[in-house]
């Protein structure tokens, strides 16, 4: 593994990047990785996503994409909690040797995320699984900040929670984003905000996303949790109005001064047109 994250970070700096990363190299998956990192999980069960306007392309979605609909997962079973900071030591450490002295950064799963793919069949409800996967997940956190590296939280639950519910209402949406956002603040309590950053994405999977919520629904709210910085491949139709959805100086608001305390810096790195 430390071969791999060398050649890939040297590889990284060849091409000009200037924040590196370990490409998750060590990770069979960027969510149900941390069952090899957290006690509570079981067997596998079959776990459906029916995604929002599946019956409007049946066919599709049962000769083209059937694992997006069906996927079996790991289920929550039992109470979760850090079981041992080895592994996530060794990523840390693999990184921080190939990096250098040069600006870093690692990815990990969000308690929301991990909700998301992972079905509880142990805890109450969604908010308490979600914030008892807080508490376990804040130990890979701080260790990765007490190393330098600056986190990135996997957050595809965010935007996936509306198109995976057809049922669900744009209240409902609000309330259970603003509950997994709370989780993270949560978790990250002792690491400065500037350190972290959200990754939100809307699923790369091939397959009609005319349903997706738009970033007017709920930038608001991430915009208010912790976290400094937003990482997103967002749609065409997001990124045209980017500008005014964005407080200032990042979307440069006329007549409106800078707010330095959530002067929250956005990373566009692809686009995918809707």
């Amino acid at each position: 593994m430390k071969a791999a994250v060398e050649q890939l970070v040297r590889r990284q700096i060849e091409v000009g990047i200037d924040i590196v990363n370990d490409g998750e190299a060590s990770k069979l998956s960027y969510a149900t990785y941390v069952t090899e990192r957290l006690s509570g999980f079981g067997e596998e069960r079959p776990l459906r996503h029916q995604p929002r306007g599946a019956a409007e392309f049946p066919e599709f979605f049962a000769n083209r994409l059937p694992r997006s609909v069906i996927t079996t997962t790991p289920a929550c079973e039992g109470p979760v909690a850090y079981r041992g900071t080895e592994r996530v030591h060794a990523d840390v450490q693999n990184l921080r040797n190939s990096a250098g002295d040069r600006p870093a950064f690692m990815s990990a799963a969000s308690p929301g995320v991990i909700e998301l793919w992972m079905p509880n069949s142990f805890y109450a409800d969604t908010e308490e699984y979600v914030f008892a996967l807080a508490d376990a997940m804040k130990t890979e956190y701080d260790a990765i900040h007490a190393a330098g590296i600056a986190i990135q939280l996997d957050c595809p639950d965010i935007p996936g929670v509306w198109n995976n519910d057809p049922d669900l209402t744009m209240e409902e949406f609000r309330a259970e984003i603003a509950m997994r956002l709370a989780a993270i603040d949560y978790a990250i309590r002792d690491i400065p905000g500037e350190a972290v950053r959200l990754h939100i994405c809307w699923g790369n999977y091939q397959g009609p996303h005319h349903h997706d919520v738009p970033l007017a629904a709920f930038l608001d709210l991430v915009l208010k949790a912790k976290p400094h910085g937003i990482s997103s491949d967002l749609p065409l139709r997001d990124l045209f109005h980017l500008a005014e959805l964005l407080p200032a100086p990042v979307g440069r608001r006329e007549g409106r001064q800078p707010d330095q305390e959530r002067d929250h810096r956005v990373s566009l790195y692809s686009l995918t047109g809707i």
